[in-house]
Protein backbone atom coordinates (compact mmCIF):
# COMPACT_ATOMS: atom_id res chain seq x y z
CA UNK A 1 0.00 0.00 0.00
CA UNK A 2 1.30 3.56 -0.65
CA UNK A 3 2.24 5.74 2.30
CA UNK A 4 -0.02 8.69 3.15
CA UNK A 5 2.27 11.36 1.55
CA UNK A 6 2.70 9.36 -1.63
CA UNK A 7 6.49 9.53 -1.58
CA UNK A 8 7.03 6.04 -0.32
CA UNK A 9 5.51 2.73 -1.38
CA UNK A 10 5.15 -0.85 -0.15
CA UNK A 11 5.76 -3.87 -2.30
CA UNK A 12 6.32 -7.57 -1.70
CA UNK A 13 7.44 -10.75 -3.30
CA UNK A 14 6.67 -14.43 -2.71
CA UNK A 15 9.23 -17.15 -2.25
CA UNK A 16 9.25 -20.85 -1.37
CA UNK A 17 11.31 -21.98 1.58
CA UNK A 18 13.26 -25.09 0.65
CA UNK A 19 13.02 -26.43 4.17
CA UNK A 20 9.29 -27.13 4.10
CA UNK A 21 8.33 -26.24 0.50
CA UNK A 22 5.84 -23.63 1.83
CA UNK A 23 5.05 -20.29 0.12
CA UNK A 24 6.02 -17.15 2.13
CA UNK A 25 5.57 -13.39 1.43
CA UNK A 26 8.10 -10.61 2.30
CA UNK A 27 7.06 -6.90 2.33
CA UNK A 28 9.50 -3.97 1.90
CA UNK A 29 9.34 -0.15 1.53
CA UNK A 30 10.38 1.53 -1.72
CA UNK A 31 11.31 5.17 -2.45
CA UNK A 32 11.43 6.20 1.22
CA UNK A 33 12.40 9.92 1.39
CA UNK A 34 12.39 10.38 5.16
CA UNK A 35 12.95 8.45 8.35
CA UNK A 36 9.39 8.85 9.57
CA UNK A 37 6.45 7.35 7.65
CA UNK A 38 3.49 5.06 8.25
CA UNK A 39 2.89 1.70 6.59
CA UNK A 40 -0.36 -0.27 6.75
CA UNK A 41 -0.47 -4.02 6.05
CA UNK A 42 -3.53 -6.26 6.29
CA UNK A 43 -2.68 -9.81 7.34
CA UNK A 44 -4.69 -12.97 7.86
CA UNK A 45 -3.87 -14.98 10.97
CA UNK A 46 -4.50 -18.62 11.74
CA UNK A 47 -7.47 -19.62 13.90
CA UNK A 48 -5.27 -20.81 16.72
CA UNK A 49 -2.80 -17.83 16.69
CA UNK A 50 -2.70 -15.72 19.88
CA UNK A 51 0.03 -13.13 19.10
CA UNK A 52 1.15 -11.23 15.97
CA UNK A 53 4.86 -10.31 15.82
CA UNK A 54 6.24 -7.81 13.25
CA UNK A 55 9.99 -7.62 12.64
CA UNK A 56 11.94 -5.11 10.54
CA UNK A 57 15.05 -5.82 8.46
CA UNK A 58 17.61 -3.14 7.53
CA UNK A 59 18.79 -4.27 4.12
CA UNK A 60 21.76 -1.85 4.08
CA UNK A 61 23.39 -3.55 7.02
CA UNK A 62 21.55 -6.88 6.50
CA UNK A 63 20.43 -7.00 10.11
CA UNK A 64 17.13 -7.27 11.90
CA UNK A 65 16.26 -4.21 13.96
CA UNK A 66 16.13 -4.89 17.70
CA UNK A 67 13.01 -6.72 18.79
CA UNK A 68 10.92 -5.22 21.55
CA UNK A 69 7.62 -5.90 23.26
CA UNK A 70 6.07 -3.09 21.21
CA UNK A 71 6.45 -5.26 18.13
CA UNK A 72 4.01 -7.79 19.53
CA UNK A 73 0.24 -7.47 19.38
CA UNK A 74 -2.18 -9.77 21.12
CA UNK A 75 -4.93 -11.05 18.85
CA UNK A 76 -8.43 -10.48 20.24
CA UNK A 77 -11.44 -12.23 18.71
CA UNK A 78 -15.13 -11.75 19.15
CA UNK A 79 -15.54 -15.56 19.43
CA UNK A 80 -12.96 -17.98 20.75
CA UNK A 81 -11.17 -20.09 18.16
CA UNK A 82 -12.60 -23.59 17.69
CA UNK A 83 -10.94 -26.35 19.64
CA UNK A 84 -8.77 -28.29 17.21
CA UNK A 85 -9.83 -31.87 16.62
CA UNK A 86 -7.50 -34.18 18.53
CA UNK A 87 -5.11 -36.54 16.84
CA UNK A 88 -6.52 -40.10 16.95
CA UNK A 89 -3.12 -41.40 18.05
CA UNK A 90 -2.44 -38.79 20.77
CA UNK A 91 -5.26 -36.60 22.08
CA UNK A 92 -2.73 -33.94 23.24
CA UNK A 93 -1.85 -33.16 19.62
CA UNK A 94 -4.06 -31.36 17.07
CA UNK A 95 -5.28 -33.54 14.23
CA UNK A 96 -3.57 -31.32 11.62
CA UNK A 97 -0.22 -31.23 13.41
CA UNK A 98 2.83 -32.66 11.59
CA UNK A 99 3.32 -35.20 14.38
CA UNK A 100 -0.21 -36.52 13.87
CA UNK A 101 0.16 -36.61 10.08
CA UNK A 102 3.33 -38.65 10.33
CA UNK A 103 1.51 -41.30 12.33
CA UNK A 104 -1.50 -41.62 10.06
CA UNK A 105 -1.02 -45.09 8.53
CA UNK A 106 -2.42 -46.37 5.26
CA UNK A 107 -3.82 -49.59 6.67
CA UNK A 108 -5.70 -48.37 9.74
CA UNK A 109 -9.19 -46.97 10.23
CA UNK A 110 -7.81 -43.65 8.90
CA UNK A 111 -5.92 -42.98 5.73
CA UNK A 112 -3.41 -40.37 4.60
CA UNK A 113 -4.67 -37.94 1.94
CA UNK A 114 -3.19 -34.58 0.96
CA UNK A 115 -1.44 -34.14 4.28
CA UNK A 116 -4.54 -34.67 6.40
CA UNK A 117 -5.89 -37.47 8.55
CA UNK A 118 -9.39 -38.19 7.23
CA UNK A 119 -12.10 -40.72 8.04
CA UNK A 120 -11.89 -43.87 5.94
CA UNK A 121 -13.90 -44.00 2.73
CA UNK A 122 -17.29 -45.73 2.93
CA UNK A 123 -17.20 -49.47 2.27
CA UNK A 124 -17.90 -50.49 -1.31
CA UNK A 125 -21.50 -51.33 -2.11
CA UNK A 126 -21.87 -55.07 -2.65
CA UNK A 127 -24.74 -56.61 -4.58
CA UNK A 128 -27.57 -58.20 -2.63
CA UNK A 129 -27.52 -61.99 -3.02
CA UNK A 130 -30.51 -63.89 -4.36
CA UNK A 131 -30.89 -67.47 -3.19
CA UNK A 132 -33.03 -70.18 -4.73
CA UNK A 133 -33.81 -73.83 -4.03
CA UNK A 134 -35.37 -76.65 -6.02
CA UNK A 135 -36.62 -80.06 -4.97
CA UNK A 136 -37.36 -83.19 -6.97
CA UNK A 137 -37.36 -86.98 -6.68
CA UNK A 138 -34.49 -88.71 -8.45
CA UNK A 139 -35.76 -90.98 -11.26
CA UNK A 140 -39.30 -90.26 -10.10
CA UNK A 141 -41.72 -93.11 -10.92
CA UNK A 142 -45.44 -92.71 -11.59
CA UNK A 143 -46.23 -94.00 -8.09
CA UNK A 144 -44.66 -95.70 -5.06
CA UNK A 145 -45.59 -98.80 -3.07
CA UNK A 146 -45.18 -99.24 0.69
CA UNK A 147 -41.63 -100.43 1.36
CA UNK A 148 -40.22 -98.68 -1.75
CA UNK A 149 -37.17 -96.40 -1.46
CA UNK A 150 -36.86 -93.01 -3.11
CA UNK A 151 -34.32 -90.16 -3.04
CA UNK A 152 -35.16 -86.48 -2.69
CA UNK A 153 -32.75 -84.11 -4.45
CA UNK A 154 -32.43 -80.55 -3.11
CA UNK A 155 -30.50 -78.09 -5.27
CA UNK A 156 -29.62 -74.58 -4.13
CA UNK A 157 -27.40 -71.65 -5.11
CA UNK A 158 -26.80 -67.88 -4.90
CA UNK A 159 -27.36 -66.51 -8.40
CA UNK A 160 -26.14 -62.88 -8.05
CA UNK A 161 -22.60 -62.30 -9.24
CA UNK A 162 -20.06 -60.77 -6.80
CA UNK A 163 -22.35 -61.39 -3.81
CA UNK A 164 -22.16 -63.71 -0.80
CA UNK A 165 -25.20 -64.99 1.09
CA UNK A 166 -24.37 -65.07 4.81
CA UNK A 167 -25.43 -67.65 7.40
CA UNK A 168 -27.42 -69.75 4.98
CA UNK A 169 -29.80 -72.36 6.39
CA UNK A 170 -31.78 -75.04 4.54
CA UNK A 171 -34.83 -76.57 6.21
CA UNK A 172 -37.38 -79.20 5.25
CA UNK A 173 -40.33 -80.57 7.24
CA UNK A 174 -40.08 -84.17 6.09
CA UNK A 175 -43.28 -86.23 6.02
CA UNK A 176 -41.87 -88.82 8.41
CA UNK A 177 -45.38 -90.09 9.19
CA UNK A 178 -45.12 -91.80 5.79
CA UNK A 179 -41.46 -92.74 5.53
CA UNK A 180 -38.22 -93.35 7.43
CA UNK A 181 -34.98 -91.51 6.54
CA UNK A 182 -32.38 -94.03 5.37
CA UNK A 183 -29.41 -91.73 4.63
CA UNK A 184 -28.41 -88.17 3.77
CA UNK A 185 -25.67 -86.68 1.64
CA UNK A 186 -23.76 -84.89 3.15
CA UNK A 187 -23.92 -87.20 6.13
CA UNK A 188 -23.73 -84.42 8.76
CA UNK A 189 -27.23 -83.08 8.04
CA UNK A 190 -29.25 -82.76 11.25
CA UNK A 191 -32.78 -84.26 11.33
CA UNK A 192 -34.76 -83.88 14.56
CA UNK A 193 -38.32 -85.21 14.81
CA UNK A 194 -38.60 -85.12 11.03
CA UNK A 195 -37.30 -81.53 10.74
CA UNK A 196 -34.21 -81.25 8.55
CA UNK A 197 -31.76 -78.38 9.09
CA UNK A 198 -28.48 -77.82 7.24
CA UNK A 199 -26.40 -74.69 7.95
CA UNK A 200 -23.80 -73.16 5.65
CA UNK A 201 -21.65 -70.23 6.81
CA UNK A 202 -21.48 -68.45 3.45
CA UNK A 203 -22.84 -69.18 -0.02
CA UNK A 204 -20.96 -67.29 -2.77
CA UNK A 205 -22.29 -66.73 -6.27
CA UNK A 206 -22.30 -69.76 -8.53
CA UNK A 207 -23.71 -70.62 -11.94
CA UNK A 208 -24.16 -74.19 -10.72
CA UNK A 209 -26.30 -75.68 -7.99
CA UNK A 210 -25.01 -77.32 -4.85
CA UNK A 211 -27.02 -80.36 -3.83
CA UNK A 212 -28.35 -82.36 -0.89
CA UNK A 213 -29.78 -85.88 -1.08
CA UNK A 214 -32.22 -87.51 1.31
CA UNK A 215 -32.99 -91.20 0.79
CA UNK A 216 -36.21 -92.43 2.43
CA UNK A 217 -38.16 -95.68 2.68
CA UNK A 218 -41.96 -95.69 2.65
CA UNK A 219 -43.62 -97.26 5.67
CA UNK A 220 -45.81 -100.35 5.32
CA UNK A 221 -49.10 -99.02 6.67
CA UNK A 222 -50.02 -96.36 4.10
CA UNK A 223 -53.45 -96.24 2.53
CA UNK A 224 -53.75 -96.41 -1.24
CA UNK A 225 -54.23 -93.07 -2.90
CA UNK A 226 -52.21 -91.24 -0.27
CA UNK A 227 -50.07 -88.41 -1.63
CA UNK A 228 -46.76 -87.82 0.12
CA UNK A 229 -45.92 -84.11 -0.28
CA UNK A 230 -43.41 -81.65 1.13
CA UNK A 231 -41.19 -78.68 0.16
CA UNK A 232 -37.83 -77.20 1.16
CA UNK A 233 -36.85 -73.68 2.24
CA UNK A 234 -33.61 -71.67 2.17
CA UNK A 235 -32.86 -68.57 4.25
CA UNK A 236 -29.91 -66.18 4.73
CA UNK A 237 -29.18 -63.16 6.93
CA UNK A 238 -28.78 -60.80 3.96
CA UNK A 239 -31.14 -62.29 1.36
CA UNK A 240 -34.83 -62.93 0.89
CA UNK A 241 -35.90 -66.47 1.82
CA UNK A 242 -37.05 -68.82 -0.94
CA UNK A 243 -39.02 -72.08 -1.06
CA UNK A 244 -39.10 -74.90 -3.55
CA UNK A 245 -42.32 -76.03 -5.24
CA UNK A 246 -44.15 -78.76 -3.29
CA UNK A 247 -43.10 -82.21 -4.47
CA UNK A 248 -45.72 -84.98 -4.31
CA UNK A 249 -45.87 -88.66 -5.16
CA UNK A 250 -48.82 -91.01 -4.89
CA UNK A 251 -48.85 -94.30 -3.01
CA UNK A 252 -50.59 -97.40 -4.38
CA UNK A 253 -51.09 -100.55 -2.31
CA UNK A 254 -51.62 -103.50 -4.70
CA UNK A 255 -54.72 -105.59 -4.11
CA UNK A 256 -53.69 -108.92 -2.54
CA UNK A 257 -56.96 -110.65 -3.51
CA UNK A 258 -58.48 -112.18 -6.61
CA UNK A 259 -59.94 -109.24 -8.51
CA UNK A 260 -62.81 -111.41 -9.82
CA UNK A 261 -64.13 -111.84 -6.28
CA UNK A 262 -64.83 -108.45 -4.67
CA UNK A 263 -63.98 -108.43 -1.00
CA UNK A 264 -65.98 -105.88 1.01
CA UNK A 265 -63.52 -106.22 3.88
CA UNK A 266 -60.63 -104.88 1.77
CA UNK A 267 -61.22 -101.28 0.62
CA UNK A 268 -58.24 -101.50 -1.75
CA UNK A 269 -60.13 -104.14 -3.73
CA UNK A 270 -63.78 -103.18 -3.29
CA UNK A 271 -63.18 -99.39 -3.71
CA UNK A 272 -60.36 -98.85 -6.21
CA UNK A 273 -58.43 -95.57 -5.97
CA UNK A 274 -56.74 -93.79 -8.89
CA UNK A 275 -53.66 -91.55 -8.80
CA UNK A 276 -51.96 -89.73 -11.65
CA UNK A 277 -48.63 -88.20 -12.59
CA UNK A 278 -48.19 -85.33 -15.06
CA UNK A 279 -44.82 -84.32 -16.51
CA UNK A 280 -43.67 -81.84 -19.15
CA UNK A 281 -41.88 -84.55 -21.07
CA UNK A 282 -40.53 -82.25 -23.77
CA UNK A 283 -40.21 -78.45 -24.08
CA UNK A 284 -39.29 -76.51 -27.23
CA UNK A 285 -38.12 -73.17 -25.83
CA UNK A 286 -38.05 -71.54 -29.27
CA UNK A 287 -41.69 -72.26 -30.15
CA UNK A 288 -42.81 -72.62 -26.50
CA UNK A 289 -44.47 -75.93 -27.35
CA UNK A 290 -44.81 -78.40 -24.49
CA UNK A 291 -45.53 -82.13 -24.78
CA UNK A 292 -47.29 -83.45 -21.70
CA UNK A 293 -47.42 -87.05 -20.52
CA UNK A 294 -49.98 -88.33 -17.98
CA UNK A 295 -49.72 -91.70 -16.25
CA UNK A 296 -52.67 -93.08 -14.23
CA UNK A 297 -52.48 -95.96 -11.75
CA UNK A 298 -55.27 -97.82 -9.93
CA UNK A 299 -55.29 -99.93 -6.80
CA UNK A 300 -57.48 -102.41 -8.68
CA UNK A 301 -57.23 -101.98 -12.47
CA UNK A 302 -59.68 -104.83 -13.14
CA UNK A 303 -62.44 -102.92 -11.36
CA UNK A 304 -61.46 -99.46 -12.70
CA UNK A 305 -62.32 -97.84 -16.03
CA UNK A 306 -60.70 -94.60 -17.25
CA UNK A 307 -63.29 -92.23 -18.77
CA UNK A 308 -61.43 -89.12 -19.96
CA UNK A 309 -58.52 -86.68 -19.45
CA UNK A 310 -59.24 -82.95 -19.09
CA UNK A 311 -56.26 -80.57 -19.37
CA UNK A 312 -56.22 -77.03 -17.99
CA UNK A 313 -53.04 -75.55 -19.47
CA UNK A 314 -53.02 -72.57 -17.12
CA UNK A 315 -53.39 -69.91 -19.84
CA UNK A 316 -57.20 -69.92 -19.92
CA UNK A 317 -57.16 -72.79 -22.42
CA UNK A 318 -58.68 -76.22 -21.69
CA UNK A 319 -58.92 -79.43 -23.67
CA UNK A 320 -60.81 -82.72 -23.07
CA UNK A 321 -59.89 -86.18 -24.42
CA UNK A 322 -62.06 -89.30 -24.11
CA UNK A 323 -59.81 -92.28 -23.40
CA UNK A 324 -59.78 -95.55 -21.48
CA UNK A 325 -55.96 -95.89 -21.52
CA UNK A 326 -53.85 -95.54 -18.40
CA UNK A 327 -51.42 -93.28 -20.27
CA UNK A 328 -52.18 -90.17 -22.28
CA UNK A 329 -50.19 -87.47 -24.12
CA UNK A 330 -51.15 -83.95 -25.16
CA UNK A 331 -49.33 -80.93 -26.63
CA UNK A 332 -49.89 -77.22 -26.17
CA UNK A 333 -48.17 -74.03 -27.39
CA UNK A 334 -47.94 -71.20 -24.87
CA UNK A 335 -47.49 -67.44 -25.02
CA UNK A 336 -44.45 -66.12 -23.13
CA UNK A 337 -44.74 -66.36 -19.33
CA UNK A 338 -44.99 -68.80 -16.45
CA UNK A 339 -47.92 -71.19 -15.95
CA UNK A 340 -49.18 -74.17 -13.97
CA UNK A 341 -50.74 -76.97 -16.00
CA UNK A 342 -53.25 -79.38 -14.46
CA UNK A 343 -54.83 -82.58 -15.74
CA UNK A 344 -57.95 -84.16 -14.24
CA UNK A 345 -58.45 -87.88 -14.83
CA UNK A 346 -62.09 -89.08 -14.63
CA UNK A 347 -62.80 -92.77 -13.89
CA UNK A 348 -65.50 -95.11 -12.57
CA UNK A 349 -65.42 -98.40 -10.74
CA UNK A 350 -67.37 -101.60 -11.31
CA UNK A 351 -71.05 -101.21 -10.44
CA UNK A 352 -70.81 -97.45 -10.23
CA UNK A 353 -73.37 -95.26 -12.02
CA UNK A 354 -72.13 -93.13 -14.90
CA UNK A 355 -73.37 -89.90 -13.37
CA UNK A 356 -71.12 -90.38 -10.33
CA UNK A 357 -67.71 -90.54 -12.03
CA UNK A 358 -64.78 -90.04 -9.68
CA UNK A 359 -61.74 -87.92 -10.51
CA UNK A 360 -58.20 -87.19 -9.50
CA UNK A 361 -55.85 -84.46 -10.71
CA UNK A 362 -52.16 -83.56 -10.78
CA UNK A 363 -50.15 -80.44 -11.70
CA UNK A 364 -46.82 -79.36 -13.16
CA UNK A 365 -45.27 -75.84 -13.35
CA UNK A 366 -44.28 -74.48 -16.78
CA UNK A 367 -41.86 -71.63 -17.48
CA UNK A 368 -39.76 -70.69 -20.45
CA UNK A 369 -36.70 -69.25 -18.80
CA UNK A 370 -33.31 -70.46 -19.94
CA UNK A 371 -32.37 -73.98 -18.90
CA UNK A 372 -31.67 -74.08 -15.18
CA UNK A 373 -28.09 -74.84 -14.14
CA UNK A 374 -27.25 -78.43 -13.36
CA UNK A 375 -26.50 -79.69 -9.89
CA UNK A 376 -22.94 -80.74 -9.08
CA UNK A 377 -21.51 -82.81 -6.26
CA UNK A 378 -18.34 -84.78 -5.64
CA UNK A 379 -17.41 -87.77 -3.48
CA UNK A 380 -14.05 -89.42 -2.83
CA UNK A 381 -12.89 -92.87 -1.77
CA UNK A 382 -9.41 -93.81 -0.57
CA UNK A 383 -9.21 -97.23 -2.19
CA UNK A 384 -5.91 -98.13 -0.52
CA UNK A 385 -7.05 -97.24 3.01
CA UNK A 386 -10.64 -98.42 2.31
CA UNK A 387 -12.18 -95.16 3.52
CA UNK A 388 -15.07 -93.23 2.00
CA UNK A 389 -16.79 -89.90 2.55
CA UNK A 390 -15.77 -87.96 5.62
CA UNK A 391 -13.31 -90.64 6.77
CA UNK A 392 -11.47 -90.42 3.44
CA UNK A 393 -11.27 -86.62 3.44
CA UNK A 394 -10.05 -86.53 7.07
CA UNK A 395 -7.33 -89.13 6.54
CA UNK A 396 -3.75 -88.19 5.66
CA UNK A 397 -2.57 -89.39 2.26
CA UNK A 398 0.45 -91.69 2.09
CA UNK A 399 2.68 -92.51 -0.89
CA UNK A 400 0.99 -94.81 -3.46
CA UNK A 401 -2.52 -94.24 -2.03
CA UNK A 402 -5.18 -94.60 -4.74
CA UNK A 403 -8.08 -92.10 -4.69
CA UNK A 404 -11.31 -92.62 -6.62
CA UNK A 405 -13.30 -89.43 -7.28
CA UNK A 406 -16.96 -89.55 -8.33
CA UNK A 407 -18.55 -86.59 -10.10
CA UNK A 408 -22.34 -86.43 -9.77
CA UNK A 409 -24.28 -84.23 -12.19
CA UNK A 410 -28.01 -83.89 -11.53
CA UNK A 411 -30.94 -82.56 -13.54
CA UNK A 412 -33.91 -81.35 -11.45
CA UNK A 413 -36.04 -80.59 -14.51
CA UNK A 414 -38.84 -82.72 -15.95
CA UNK A 415 -37.13 -82.93 -19.33
CA UNK A 416 -33.93 -84.56 -20.53
CA UNK A 417 -30.79 -82.41 -20.86
CA UNK A 418 -28.56 -83.26 -23.83
CA UNK A 419 -25.22 -82.11 -25.20
CA UNK A 420 -23.75 -81.52 -21.72
CA UNK A 421 -19.97 -81.42 -21.17
CA UNK A 422 -18.95 -82.61 -17.71
CA UNK A 423 -15.56 -81.11 -16.84
CA UNK A 424 -13.38 -81.00 -13.72
CA UNK A 425 -10.11 -79.10 -13.06
CA UNK A 426 -7.58 -81.31 -11.24
CA UNK A 427 -4.46 -79.12 -11.34
CA UNK A 428 -4.10 -79.01 -7.55
CA UNK A 429 -4.54 -82.79 -7.33
CA UNK A 430 -1.70 -83.34 -9.78
CA UNK A 431 0.79 -81.55 -7.48
CA UNK A 432 0.95 -84.72 -5.43
CA UNK A 433 -0.70 -87.41 -7.56
CA UNK A 434 -0.71 -88.87 -11.08
CA UNK A 435 -3.84 -89.44 -13.13
CA UNK A 436 -4.78 -92.99 -14.18
CA UNK A 437 -5.21 -92.23 -17.89
CA UNK A 438 -6.08 -95.80 -18.83
CA UNK A 439 -8.92 -95.95 -16.31
CA UNK A 440 -10.15 -92.52 -17.45
CA UNK A 441 -10.27 -93.71 -21.05
CA UNK A 442 -12.28 -96.77 -20.01
CA UNK A 443 -14.80 -94.40 -18.39
CA UNK A 444 -15.13 -92.43 -21.62
CA UNK A 445 -13.27 -89.35 -20.37
CA UNK A 446 -10.31 -87.39 -21.74
CA UNK A 447 -7.57 -85.22 -20.17
CA UNK A 448 -6.18 -81.90 -21.42
CA UNK A 449 -2.57 -81.43 -20.30
CA UNK A 450 -2.61 -77.65 -20.87
CA UNK A 451 -5.83 -76.85 -18.97
CA UNK A 452 -5.45 -79.69 -16.42
CA UNK A 453 -9.09 -80.66 -16.99
CA UNK A 454 -10.78 -84.01 -17.43
CA UNK A 455 -13.89 -83.97 -19.60
CA UNK A 456 -16.77 -86.17 -20.69
CA UNK A 457 -18.42 -84.74 -23.81
CA UNK A 458 -22.00 -84.82 -25.14
CA UNK A 459 -23.52 -86.28 -21.96
CA UNK A 460 -27.27 -86.92 -21.65
CA UNK A 461 -28.89 -86.41 -18.24
CA UNK A 462 -32.43 -87.81 -17.88
CA UNK A 463 -35.33 -85.82 -16.46
CA UNK A 464 -35.16 -85.71 -12.64
CA UNK A 465 -32.08 -87.85 -13.02
CA UNK A 466 -28.37 -88.06 -12.29
CA UNK A 467 -25.23 -89.25 -14.08
CA UNK A 468 -21.96 -90.26 -12.42
CA UNK A 469 -18.39 -90.18 -13.74
CA UNK A 470 -15.32 -91.51 -11.95
CA UNK A 471 -11.57 -91.11 -12.26
CA UNK A 472 -8.61 -92.32 -10.23
CA UNK A 473 -5.30 -90.81 -9.12
CA UNK A 474 -2.31 -92.33 -7.32
CA UNK A 475 -0.28 -90.37 -4.75
CA UNK A 476 3.33 -89.94 -5.88
CA UNK A 477 6.15 -91.91 -4.31
CA UNK A 478 8.14 -90.17 -2.99
CA UNK A 479 5.80 -87.30 -2.12
CA UNK A 480 7.27 -83.99 -3.43
CA UNK A 481 9.00 -81.94 -0.73
CA UNK A 482 8.42 -78.59 -2.44
CA UNK A 483 7.59 -75.56 -0.30
CA UNK A 484 4.55 -73.43 -1.03
CA UNK A 485 5.79 -70.67 -3.40
CA UNK A 486 3.85 -67.89 -1.63
CA UNK A 487 1.35 -67.23 1.12
CA UNK A 488 -1.52 -66.92 -1.37
CA UNK A 489 -0.63 -69.85 -3.58
CA UNK A 490 -2.26 -73.26 -3.24
CA UNK A 491 0.48 -75.05 -5.17
CA UNK A 492 2.44 -77.63 -3.17
CA UNK A 493 0.70 -76.73 0.10
CA UNK A 494 0.58 -80.33 1.39
CA UNK A 495 -3.14 -80.51 0.52
CA UNK A 496 -5.10 -81.96 -2.36
CA UNK A 497 -8.14 -79.77 -3.07
CA UNK A 498 -10.75 -80.39 -5.73
CA UNK A 499 -14.14 -78.75 -6.29
CA UNK A 500 -17.15 -79.92 -8.26
CA UNK A 501 -20.18 -78.37 -6.58
CA UNK A 502 -18.63 -79.05 -3.17
CA UNK A 503 -14.94 -78.87 -2.31
CA UNK A 504 -12.97 -81.86 -0.99
CA UNK A 505 -9.61 -81.18 0.64
CA UNK A 506 -7.33 -83.95 1.89
CA UNK A 507 -4.05 -83.47 3.77
CA UNK A 508 -0.91 -85.04 2.34
CA UNK A 509 1.77 -86.55 4.57
CA UNK A 510 4.52 -84.28 3.19
CA UNK A 511 8.15 -84.88 4.18
CA UNK A 512 9.84 -82.23 6.36
CA UNK A 513 11.50 -79.56 4.21
CA UNK A 514 15.02 -78.73 5.52
CA UNK A 515 15.58 -75.30 4.08
CA UNK A 516 18.84 -74.72 6.04
CA UNK A 517 20.58 -77.34 3.90
CA UNK A 518 20.87 -74.74 1.13
CA UNK A 519 22.98 -72.35 3.28
CA UNK A 520 26.75 -72.36 2.70
CA UNK A 521 28.77 -74.21 5.30
CA UNK A 522 30.76 -71.16 6.46
CA UNK A 523 31.24 -72.18 10.09
CA UNK A 524 30.62 -70.15 13.26
CA UNK A 525 33.67 -67.88 12.81
CA UNK A 526 32.59 -66.57 9.41
CA UNK A 527 29.03 -66.04 10.61
CA UNK A 528 30.19 -63.89 13.54
CA UNK A 529 32.36 -61.75 11.27
CA UNK A 530 29.51 -61.18 8.83
CA UNK A 531 27.02 -60.30 11.58
CA UNK A 532 29.52 -57.87 13.19
CA UNK A 533 30.09 -56.14 9.86
CA UNK A 534 26.33 -55.78 9.26
CA UNK A 535 25.81 -54.37 12.77
CA UNK A 536 28.59 -51.79 12.27
CA UNK A 537 27.23 -50.57 8.94
CA UNK A 538 23.65 -50.32 10.21
CA UNK A 539 24.77 -48.50 13.35
CA UNK A 540 26.82 -45.98 11.35
CA UNK A 541 23.90 -45.01 9.12
CA UNK A 542 21.51 -44.84 12.10
CA UNK A 543 23.61 -42.38 14.07
CA UNK A 544 24.56 -40.44 10.92
CA UNK A 545 20.82 -39.90 10.13
CA UNK A 546 20.23 -38.53 13.63
CA UNK A 547 23.18 -36.12 13.21
CA UNK A 548 21.81 -34.89 9.86
CA UNK A 549 18.44 -34.27 11.51
CA UNK A 550 20.04 -32.04 14.16
CA UNK A 551 22.02 -30.13 11.53
CA UNK A 552 18.83 -29.53 9.54
CA UNK A 553 17.08 -28.07 12.61
CA UNK A 554 20.02 -25.68 13.18
CA UNK A 555 19.88 -24.51 9.56
CA UNK A 556 16.12 -24.00 9.84
CA UNK A 557 16.45 -21.85 12.99
CA UNK A 558 19.23 -19.77 11.49
CA UNK A 559 17.22 -19.26 8.32
CA UNK A 560 14.20 -18.10 10.31
CA UNK A 561 16.24 -15.69 12.41
CA UNK A 562 17.84 -14.02 9.40
CA UNK A 563 14.65 -13.93 7.33
CA UNK A 564 16.19 -16.13 4.68
CA UNK A 565 19.31 -13.99 4.19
Amino acid sequence: MPTPNGISGLTYYDFTWDFDQTMYRRYYVTNAQSNDFDVTINVKVNNDASTLVVRLLDREISQWLPHSAGCETRIVRDTPPPTPEPCPFNSDLPKDSPECKEKCPYDSALYYDDGRCLPPPPPPVTPTPEIEIQKTIVDKPAFMKPGDTMTYLLQFRNKVNASVAENVSITDELATQYFDVVSTEPSDIAITNGFLKYDIANLPFSTDFRSIKITVKLKDQISSGTEVCNASRITANNATAASSPTVCIGVITPCPYDNSVPDINNPNCSEPTLICSLVDAKINRTTRKVDFKTTATSTNPANTTIVKYVYDYGDDKQESFNSTAYEHSASHTYPAGEYKAKVTVYYRTTGQAEQSDKSTDCEVPINFDEDQPLGKAKAVKNVTQDKTGKAASESKLQPKDVLEYTLKTTNAQNYERVGIDVSDYIGDVLDYATLDLEYLKEQGGSFNEQTKKITWKDVKIPANGEVKHTFKVTVKDPIPATNTPSGVSTDFDCKISNEYGNEITINVNCPLVKGVQNLPNTGPGSSLVVMSLITTVVGYFFFRSRLLSKELNLVRNDYAMTGGM
